[in-house]
């Protein structure tokens, strides 16, 4: 089916804590968005609310030209695939929460391939949530980048790259990848934290910060 999304002015909180602010955007038919940030960032329950999953304060959804939010996730016509699941039936809406996450780097992108072949082959209207910067280049026709419950800006990747909206959405990229690294080296030590120590008895390795 091709059929286009619309959020106006999305306001969701637990308890206090007001995790999406007044959130806009819009899916055009056929189009594939990725919602692009940082991990507790509002993009699972921004795509939760859009389901049905998630109650919001305010806000006005629409799909295929009829208001959704009011109605109860049985009755909006969209397919939610969560993490290790795929695309899995026909729906006006497929929204997709990192479902390849716990893929290995290779069968990830193997995999990314495919349902790219199979969303524009087939015309589907999708929503997909990563935090990898490689994913959502490869899979979106726009990318909404998001921090601290706030849309910072949606558009290309080449938009977003030349004419960033402000400076979080012009140095987030960079900095995701230097998280990456980070993280991949903080498990590479602890997976082999003796290596490197003096062979002499009762020696010590020295801090990672003064080890050079």
């Amino acid at each position: 089916m091709n059929a286009g999304l619309s959020v106006r002015g999305m306001r969701a909180a637990f308890g206090k804590t007001t995790v999406l602010h007044g959130v806009s955007l819009e899916v055009t038919p056929g189009e594939t968005l990725v919602l692009f940030g940082a991990s507790c960032v509002g993009k699972t329950v921004l795509l939760r609310a859009v389901a049905g999953f998630e109650q919001v304060t305010e806000g006005v959804i629409t799909l295929a030209g009829r208001r959704i939010d009011g109605l109860p996730p049985a009755r909006r016509n969209v397919a939610m695939a969560f993490e290790g699941y795929a695309l899995a039936r026909d729906a006006d809406l497929h929204l997709l929460d990192e479902p390849m996450g716990q893929l290995e780097p290779q069968l990830r992108a193997i995999l990314r391939g495919r349902v790219k072949a199979l969303t524009k082959a087939r015309g589907l209207t999708s929503v997909l949530v990563t935090h990898d910067q490689t994913e959502a280049n490869a899979m979106a026709d726009r990318i909404a980048v998001m921090e601290g419950g706030v849309l910072q800006q949606y558009g290309a990747a080449a938009e977003l790259r030349d004419r960033p909206a402000n400076l979080f959405v012009a140095t987030f990229p960079g900095r995701a990848a230097d998280e990456r690294a980070a993280r991949h080296d903080r498990r590479r030590r602890c997976a082999a934290p003796w290596r490197g120590w003096p062979a002499r008895r009762g020696a010590r390795p020295k801090p990672a910060a003064a080890r050079h």
